[in-house]
């Protein structure tokens, strides 16, 4: 018998079956069981991610017990293709690879991945598409002095890399000794564009997936370069990044 209803409609004696009682004995207990029966069903099915029955609402749940939590920028359908890919994210852990997918899982990267180098479907050149794949990168720098000045090679240190185009920062923090302490939200001296939320999520994302033995150093965020020699810019002039970068430096604590 495939439903309550059906079982109604078999098992019932015949006075049941007349119009007014199988109405009744239907509503009662074939439509009233078939609705708990379907309930049921959906309430055992709502924590397989895979599921198409399964709503948002299990993610903040899936998301603790995976320890993968939802990133800002990240859609409800992202967060659970992540989530589904748990057991996988987890075997790089420990990896520069790991550290830059979830970089770009958290869109600071690009969505669409070129691939293999001679992909026919595009143009050599083509600026849509950023050559690479990586929006952000981990950098070892083994010959600049260790953190707390060690002499150099310093194997374990590191910086994260944000390529053009995919960060907040946007220009030089104001000019130490040029503002009012305290009058710059979020009250810290920082960059343009650089804020709390973005280094809480990035600063969090490397030190989950980093090595222990690993020590950040900071960032360094690419900018638009400046063309040495331009006549119409005037040497040192503020509004200008020289080098096309901005380096961010971050605490050492561990």
């Amino acid at each position: 018998m495939a439903n309550f209803r059906d079982l109604v409609e078999r098992r019932s004696a015949s006075w049941m079956l007349e119009p007014l009682s199988s109405g009744w004995f239907g509503v009662l207990v074939g439509l009233t069981g078939d609705t708990a029966g379907e309930a049921w069903s959906l309430c055992a099915r709502m924590h397989l991610l895979a599921d198409p029955e399964s709503p948002d609402d299990i993610l903040p749940i899936a998301a603790r017990d995976r320890r993968l939590p939802r990133y800002p920028l990240e859609s409800a359908d992202q967060h659970r293709a992540r989530l589904i890919d748990a057991w996988e994210i987890y075997k790089g852990a420990g990896s520069e690879e790991v550290i830059e997918t979830q970089l770009r899982a958290a869109g600071y990267g690009p969505t669409d991945l070129l691939g293999e180098w001679g992909n026919p479907d595009v143009d050599w050149g083509d600026d849509t598409f950023f050559w690479g794949d990586l929006g952000a990168f981990v950098q070892f720098r083994l010959f600049e002095l260790g953190p707390r000045g060690e002499p150099a090679p310093y194997w374990s240190q590191f910086w994260v890399v944000f390529n053009e185009g995919f960060h907040p920062v946007t220009g030089m923090p104001t000019p130490w000794g040029d503002f009012t302490w305290g009058d710059i939200e979020p009250w810290v001296w920082r960059p343009e564009g650089y804020s709390l939320d973005f280094a809480r999520t990035i600063i969090g994302i490397i030190r989950k997936w980093k090595p222990s033995r690993w020590v950040f150093r900071g960032f360094r965020f690419m900018v638009n370069n400046v063309p040495w020699g331009l006549e119409t810019l005037d040497w040192g002039d503020p509004s200008v990044i020289w080098g096309g970068s901005i380096d961010v430096p971050v605490p050492i604590t561990a």
